[in-house]
């Protein structure tokens, strides 16, 4: 996730970065119980990513 945040990448660098992040928190999420304070944040997280990739870069958000 971080190099989708880096403004020194390319959009195209940052798009594949925040999809490979989406796929990674959605597989972190399946190592945590259910209900779970890692699993809340894990999902939380991956909702983010899925929000990035599936967003023009120039209208993302950087916190």
């Amino acid at each position: 996730m971080a190099k989708a945040l880096n403004p020194d990448k390319t959009a195209q660098e940052r798009q594949k970065a925040a999809k490979a992040a989406m796929f990674a928190y959605e597989d972190a999420r399946k190592l945590f119980p259910a209900g779970s304070a890692d699993s809340e944040r894990t999902r939380k997280k991956g909702y983010r990513a899925h929000d990035m990739a599936n967003r023009p870069v120039d209208e993302w958000v950087l916190d």
